[in-house]
């Protein structure tokens, strides 16, 4: 990033706690996973990281949906409605 014009490159570091929790929050509902060296690391343990992460797709990355951000997801919710539409389309 460029320091000569902060309106085009903001200040980068600024913005890190605000991403920091978002991934964190979607690591908590299971959307994505921290790594370290190759090694996954666990929401428990986010305040000892130190150095650089990569995020990485999660277990349930196609199951979480906007809700999941409040805490308020079923990730069961819908399973029996798509089983049913699939019966519905065999007769």
């Amino acid at each position: 990033m460029h320091a000569d014009d902060p309106k085009v490159y903001p200040d980068w570091r600024a913005l890190m706690d605000p991403v920091r929790d978002l991934v964190w929050g979607d690591v908590k509902v299971g959307k994505v996973q921290v790594t370290q060296k190759g090694e996954v690391r666990e929401y428990a343990g986010r305040g000892d990281i130190r150095g650089p992460i990569r995020v990485k797709r999660g277990p349930k990355w196609d199951r979480v949906d906007i809700e999941a951000d409040k805490g308020e997801v079923d990730l069961e919710q819908g399973k029996d409605e798509e089983a049913e539409r699939k019966d519905g389309d065999e007769g």
